[in-house]
C-alpha cells in the first residue's frame, strides 16, 4: 500500500477537493481567459506559439511539483488503479477504453485536458512518482501541440466570428472568455447531476 493510500480516507478527500479546486481555477485561469486574450492581440501564429511556450512551462512546473508532493491531489492515480483492474463493470470499461491505441488515447485526452495531466495518466503504473521514461515525454510533447493547436484554433474561430457580428477585438476576446467560462461550469454541473443520478440509480 503506498502512503497516498494509506492516509485517512477523509484526508485523501480533503487533499482530493483542494488539488481539483486549485487545478481548476488555473486551467480556467489559462483556457479561458489568457487564451482568447493572447491569440486575440497577439494573431494566431504569435499568440499561437507564445501559449505553447507558456503551456510547456506551466505544465513542467504543475509536474515537477506533482511528483515532489507524492500526492495524488487529482485523482489521476485512482483512475489508474481503476483502469488497470476489471473486477467491476465500471472497471471494465475504464479498462476497455484505454486499450485503443496509444496515439488515438493522447489526442483524445489533450484535447478534453491539459499536457500535464495526459503525461500523468498515460504514464505507466499508479503513484509512479518522478518516473519519466522516453515514452513519457514523447506523450507529452504530443499533447502540448495538439491542447495548444486545438485551443488556439478554438480561439481563434472565435474572435474571427464574434467579429463579423460587428464586436471590436476587446468585446470579441472578453465575450469568448465568458462564454468558455459558462461552458465549462454548465459541462461541470451536468456531469455532477449524471454522477448524482448514477449513484441513486
Amino acid at each position: 500500500m503506498t502512503a497516498s493510500n494509506s492516509r485517512p480516507w477523509k484526508q485523501r478527500v480533503g487533499i482530493l477537493l483542494v488539488g481539483l479546486t486549485a487545478n481548476e481555477l488555473m486551467v480556467q485561469a489559462f483556457d479561458s481567459v489568457l487564451y482568447p486574450f493572447t491569440v486575440g492581440t497577439y494573431g494566431f501564429w504569435v499568440g499561437g506559439h507564445i501559449m505553447v511556450w507558456l503551456s510547456a512551462l506551466v505544465c513542467l512546473l504543475t509536474l515537477e511539483f506533482y511528483d515532489w508532493s507524492k500526492q495524488d491531489w487529482l485523482g489521476i492515480e485512482t483512475l489508474k488503479e481503476a483502469r488497470e483492474m476489471e473486477n467491476t463493470a465500471l472497471n471494465r470499461l475504464i479498462s476497455r477504453l484505454f486499450k485503443k491505441g496509444r496515439w488515438t488515447q493522447v489526442v483524445v485526452l489533450s484535447i478534453a485536458q491539459d499536457p500535464f495531466v495526459v503525461t500523468v495518466f498515460m504514464r505507466e503504473g499508479a503513484h509512479s512518482y518522478g518516473v519519466m521514461t522516453k515514452r513519457d515525454w514523447e506523450n507529452f510533447y504530443v499533447s502540448l501541440a495538439v491542447a495548444n493547436l486545438f485551443w488556439t484554433g478554438v480561439c481563434w474561430s472565435g474572435i474571427q466570428v464574434l467579429e463579423s457580428l460587428g464586436a471590436s477585438l476587446g468585446t470579441a476576446m472578453v465575450t469568448l472568455s465568458v462564454i468558455l467560462i459558462a461552458i465549462a461550469v454548465t459541462a461541470y454541473v451536468v456531469g455532477k447531476r449524471k454522477e448524482k443520478k448514477a449513484k441513486t440509480a
